[in-house]
């Protein structure tokens, strides 16, 4: 018998690894902690009569698909199921989700504690009244629970890894895009969470407080990984990895002292970066740091400034010099189609990027779209500039990080915002790898390339008709990033 089971998505976008569902595995942790049965699964078959309820987390865009087919499915078969929905989306928008046919509880925030009082309320027959961070549906009426205060992440449990079940092959990011080759074997893993920054079009300040591990809990959850795994990399999945230097370096001193034989990358911040001195850089090299993955968002002043970015291009280029001075891969994030954003902003970045591919070629560049996320100042610029407020999960589904329909930027600003970021993930990012096995997928994916590399030379992508076909092809399959 499995007293929940926690609906994890399929991935279908351009990488070749998938990502563990950390989000999951720190509430399966705390539920089996508490002596609760959980299974992770994207299959609907796993959910039985013996099953009591079944959560769903997602975030705000087209995963939302898979969400509601995943509570469709359990409600046409099990209609008196308690479907819980979590995560970013709920989050921000609560009221709205609880309000679809398909949802019945919805967890707010941090959601560890709440989750094994709710699965305790829900199997032992009580009312949920008592449970604090929840909306849920009773007699047709929506009642809202007193929010729950965020608690200190050290308390609870390591994430769920599941040892003996996990198969790590499935998710050895070697194989993807972002840590490419910076080991044999490495696995996701998460020492703290949120993000202290402004930045306008981000949701994460929005969700909860920035929380870290102490150093020493994550040198001993890394050595655990290590011996049980046989992994020799970790792609730190932090919102934000370097927010608290002396946290950093106490960690790479731990790594240093224990003669840890594993190399791992992060995410960090540019203005971060170009302000670090050699000591650090020599020592974050030494712990084992071999990759940073780097949003800069916007080559254009203007734009850096309308998004509260708070970064320079000359931190950007500073950042990508030392990262080779040092030896460490680089994977550089843009984002077209703000809000007020034109050509000329959108050819700044092109700019800014082939300088960055001279100063090292090798590097990863990805170009996205941008998705107004609920909460954000650039949500309400967008709705202000014309943007039709979605109205239901199937509304936001229907946005994606390849771009959506946005009323604003005029015809030709509008097209290259929606042909660009396939394009880029062609030319700047995409290696031909073994998701794609058939003659006819690598023999499209090699001329798109060279068409890609001409255009991006001469910066011409007038009559796109090619990648509006991609773009439509990568719409079909669910392709999101």
């Amino acid at each position: 018998m499995t007293d929940i089971v926690l609906f994890d998505l399929v991935r279908s976008h351009m990488q070749t690894s998938e990502n563990l569902p950390l989000g999951l595995m720190a509430l399966s942790s705390c539920l089996k902690k508490a002596g609760h049965s959980v299974k992770i699964s994207s299959n609907f078959n796993d959910v039985s009569n013996d099953t009591l309820c079944v959560g769903i987390g997602c975030m705000t865009g087209s995963d939302i698909n898979q969400c509601l087919s995943m509570a469709e499915k359990v409600r046409e078969k099990y209609p008196d199921m308690p479907i819980i929905w979590g995560g970013p989306h709920p989050t921000l928008m609560p009221e709205q989700t609880i309000k679809h046919p398909f949802a019945d509880i919805i967890v707010r925030g941090q959601g560890e504690t709440t989750i094994v009082e709710l699965m305790s309320a829900i199997k032992n027959g009580k009312s949920l009244k008592n449970v604090k961070g929840i909306l849920y549906k009773e007699n047709n009426k929506i009642i809202h629970n007193e929010p729950r205060p965020e608690e200190n992440i050290n308390k609870f449990p390591m994430l769920d890894y599941d040892f003996k079940k996990i198969k790590i092959e499935n998710y050895d990011q070697t194989k993807s895009m972002a840590y490419d080759k910076i080991s044999s074997k490495a696995i996701s893993y998460s020492s703290s969470r949120g993000c202290p920054h402004r930045c306008g079009f981000c949701s994460i300040n929005k969700l909860c407080r920035w929380h870290a591990y102490a150093p020493e809990r994550v040198l001993e959850e890394v050595k655990i990984l290590i011996e049980k795994l046989k992994i020799d990399g970790i792609c730190f999945a932090d919102d934000n990895f370097f927010v608290d230097k002396n946290r950093v370096e106490k960690i790479c001193d731990l790594f240093i002292k224990e003669k840890l034989d594993i190399k791992w990358g992060a995410q960090c911040r540019c203005d971060y970066f170009a302000g670090y001195g050699d000591d650090f850089l020599k020592k974050l090299t030494k712990a084992g740091c071999v990759k940073l993955e780097l949003g800069v968002e916007s080559g254009s002043p203007r734009m850096l400034k309308l998004i509260k970015k708070d970064i320079t291009a000359g931190q950007v280029i500073k950042t990508a010099k030392r990262c080779k001075e040092f030896g460490i891969k680089t994977n550089f994030y843009f984002i077209m189609g703000f809000p007020n954003e034109t050509l000329k902003d959108a050819y700044m970045t092109f700019r800014l990027i082939d300088k960055l591919v001279k100063i090292e070629p090798r590097a990863f560049y990805s170009i996205f779209a941008f998705m107004p996320l609920p909460g954000t100042d650039l949500y309400e610029l967008s709705l202000k500039m014309g943007m039709k407020e979605p109205q239901c999960l199937e509304d936001w589904a229907r946005l994606s990080y390849l771009g959506f329909d946005r009323p604003w930027g005029g015809k030709k600003m509008r097209e290259l915002s929606d042909i660009i970021p396939c394009l880029t993930s062609i030319l700047l990012k995409y290696q031909t790898t073994g998701r794609y096995q058939e003659l006819w997928q690598k023999i499209a994916l090699l001329l798109l390339k060279k068409d890609a590399q001409f255009r991006w030379e001469h910066k011409y992508f007038d009559f796109p008709l090619e990648w509006k076909i991609v773009r439509n092809y990568l719409d079909s399959k669910g392709v999101k990033k």
